[in-house]
């Protein structure tokens, strides 16, 4: 892995002590050298430009992803946390009693419940009860207008049986 960054570093021009400012400016700086546009009228340039931006990129994509991760450069030295700030004198300090500590859950050996509001399940449902209800509305008006309309066959076969007799 270190063998890896080392060509990244190289890639990049980077010493080791280099911070992320000056990996991006190298980058920036390399990328605008190596851009193929560049070598527009060059063939057998352009090709080589291609090959080493795609290989400052990855190069500098690696080192990303690591300062991401570590917010800091491979080879850049850790700089150690400062110290803590000093605990106020014993005098000033505040001390729950044991039965808050145990309510508070610190010490409570029982699991969180996991209410069934938050779960996923109920908001699957939450989401599918308006496309129900509004099926179940849409059924409704279906039935009574199909009803309606046998009702009025009816009567008309009715009307019409009369008129005959």
């Amino acid at each position: 892995m270190a063998i890896q960054f080392q060509r990244n570093y190289q890639l990049l021009e980077l010493d080791n002590n280099a911070d992320w400012k000056t990996a991006n400016k190298n980058y920036r700086r390399l990328v605008h050298t190596w851009h193929p546009d560049r070598f527009e009228q060059r063939p057998r340039e352009r090709i080589h430009a291609q090959q080493q931006f795609i290989e400052l990129t990855k190069a500098f994509n690696n080192l990303r992803g690591f300062y991401r991760e570590n917010n800091r450069l491979p080879f850049e030295k850790i700089q150690h946390a400062k110290t803590a700030p000093s605990s106020p004198p014993i005098e000033k300090r505040v001390m729950p009693s044991d039965e808050l500590v145990l309510e508070s859950g610190i010490l409570n050996k029982r699991k969180p419940s996991t209410s069934f509001l938050k779960s996923d399940l109920f908001h699957r449902v939450l989401w599918a009860l308006p496309i129900i209800a509004a099926l179940v509305v849409g059924m409704a008006v279906f039935v009574i207008t199909d009803r309606n309309a046998k009702m009025n066959t009816i009567e008309e076969a009715k009307r019409v049986l009369r008129s005959d007799l």
